[in-house]
């Protein structure tokens, strides 16, 4: 007796409104830029929207960064940052005035807010109005790219595996890092002491 097909349910919510994207030629695609889907032939498949990437160190960690120490005026703020971070930056420019006009929030309490995210270190003063973002949360492009290029220092390697040690759903993000030696890694790492010098 044949199995009958497994049958997966859609989510309503893009059956509703499928998720736009373009399909690219391969000479227009940039592997280290953007997330791809191969499809017949030399086309990729991108997503039309842009994206911000959010990390996390554990459950744990952000559970208690966010549900714990934050208030809700920090979390208010923190998610109006993800959401306004400009794509290759690691800060924004937080005028009081563009924030309440964005989202009703008062200015008492955006004050407040930005006093709980500098005290959790999620954002650091840079200059009026204008904050750094721990990229350790979030970032809006390539981390890795950007920060080879403008702070090579902020980038160490901490292991190499190489491309057959993965499980054939993984990917690597950055191939040129997956490919280095060992002694290519220490390499790396002692130029970006030696240029800090």
């Amino acid at each position: 007796m044949a199995k009958k097909p497994k049958i997966i349910p859609m989510n309503p919510l893009v059956s509703a409104d499928p998720i736009s994207v373009v399909a690219l030629q391969k000479e227009h695609y940039v592997s280290q830029e953007k997330d791809a889907t191969g499809l017949a032939g030399d086309l990729y498949l991108v997503d039309q929207d842009k994206k911000i990437s959010v990390y996390k160190h554990s459950h744990a960690v952000i559970d208690a960064l966010l549900f714990g120490s934050l208030t809700q005026k920090g979390r208010d703020l923190y998610l109006y940052i993800m959401y306004h971070l400009p794509e290759g930056k690691d800060y924004i420019t937080l005028r009081i005035s563009d924030v309440r006009a964005n989202t009703g929030i008062s200015r008492n309490s955006i004050v407040s807010a930005l006093k709980d995210l500098k005290a959790l270190n999620i954002i650091s003063s840079k200059s009026q109005s204008v904050y750094w973002v721990n990229p350790h949360y979030f970032f809006c492009g390539n981390r890795i790219k950007f920060y080879r290029e403008s702070n090579p220092e902020a980038i160490v390697v901490k292991s190499v595996v190489r491309r057959r040690d993965f499980k054939e759903e993984s990917r690597v993000t950055d191939s040129s890092l997956a490919n280095m030696s060992p002694e290519q890694i220490e390499g790396w790492n002692k130029w970006v002491n030696n240029k800090n010098k």
